[in-house]
């Protein structure tokens, strides 16, 4: 098995796993959507347009709210903003932490999330320490959300709560089947992991071989095994269906969770009355099918020497009904 990996980012997956080790091919795309927003937000910071083009349109709003969002809450009068700066701490337990914390300006930290899915307590609590203060605030911004969570750390709890997970590690580790086991590298040959499912198969009178899904290499216990995968893959459809129905239709939220709709990417299906409300001259027409509020927003900022964000403001107070935006509901752990 992967040793797991002491850093900031790996703290909430020990804390649940000390046997977590995270897997560099698992969920590329969401891994590579974060990077790229990590990388936009770096140059924006910078006043460096070249990341324009390089998100989707609600991306880029998010990255530009939480730049701005930055700007207004880093104490740039007293101290440099430091953006992804590289920096690692020996804890007492003797090993060496090494992290990235995405924006810090003195004792006031910044981390970039794309929605709130997770509790970030002990990644935050790394941080806290790699960057050495006594205290530090801490803002948490979802930027799929537009929405920031403020908390503030002492580093003697950060150094606790680090320090215990570190120890841990150091101890003969037994797998524990959590919320991380789907970014393990480690869940083929985990017996923890690989005895959930097996149990589950035969639960639904399904025969799985004994042993690690990574020990099945002949062609028949290859072929249970994937009968057994889309069983469970579908009773696992179904029941995550139900229990956002029952929130939906009948107000019974799952204990241990909490709801949140969210705002789909506006669009914008009636492009020429959406022109002629927005004040843009009407021979802009001609360069689009079809268009979408950032089209627009691009145009109102250079017609009326505004920046993109006070634009869409404007239009979506203009617009109004012109503007659709379809819906989502996320099941999220309560905190």
């Amino acid at each position: 098995m992967i040793p797991p990996t002491l850093r900031p980012s790996s703290l909430p997956a020990l804390a649940k796993c000390p046997c977590f080790a995270s897997d560099p091919e698992e969920n590329v795309v969401q891994k590579a959507g974060g990077t790229n927003r990590h990388t936009a937000l770096a140059k924006w910071l910078a006043d460096d347009d070249s990341w324009r083009g390089s998100l989707g349109e609600w991306d880029a709003d998010g990255v530009e709210w939480a730049g701005e969002y930055i700007r207004t809450h880093a104490p740039m009068g007293d101290h440099p903003l430091l953006v992804e700066q590289t920096n690692e701490v020996t804890l007492s337990t003797f090993d060496v932490m090494r992290g990235t914390p995405d924006v810090a300006c003195g004792p006031v930290l910044f981390d970039l999330k794309g929605r709130h899915i997770d509790d970030y307590r002990e990644q935050m609590a790394g941080y806290v320490i790699l960057l050495g203060h006594p205290r530090v605030e801490i803002h948490v911004l979802f930027a799929t959300e537009r929405r920031a969570l403020r908390s503030s750390m002492e580093r003697s709890e950060a150094a606790n709560i680090v320090e215990g997970i570190a120890e841990r590690l150091s101890d003969p580790r037994t797998p524990v089947v959590c919320d991380f086991c789907g970014w393990c590298a480690n869940r083929g040959m985990c017996p923890a992991f690989c005895a959930t499912g097996r149990t589950g198969a035969q639960v639904l009178g399904l025969h799985v071989p004994s042993g690690n899904i990574e020990e099945i290499t002949d062609a028949d216990g290859l072929g249970a095994l994937r009968r057994a995968a889309d069983a469970l893959a579908e009773w696992a459809t179904y029941s995550r269906a139900y229990v956002t129905n029952m929130a939906v239709k009948k107000g019974v939220v799952a204990s241990g969770y909490i709801i949140r709709q969210r705002k789909g990417t506006p669009s914008i299906p009636d492009a020429w009355s959406a022109i002629q409300a927005s004040g843009v001259p009407i021979e802009m027409a001609g360069k689009f099918l079809s268009i979408t509020l950032g089209d627009l927003a691009k145009a109102y900022a250079e017609q009326n020497s505004v920046n993109q964000t006070t634009a869409k403001t404007d239009l979506e107070r203009r617009l109004g009904p012109l503007i659709q935006r379809g819906s989502d509901i996320r099941f999220l752990k309560a905190q």
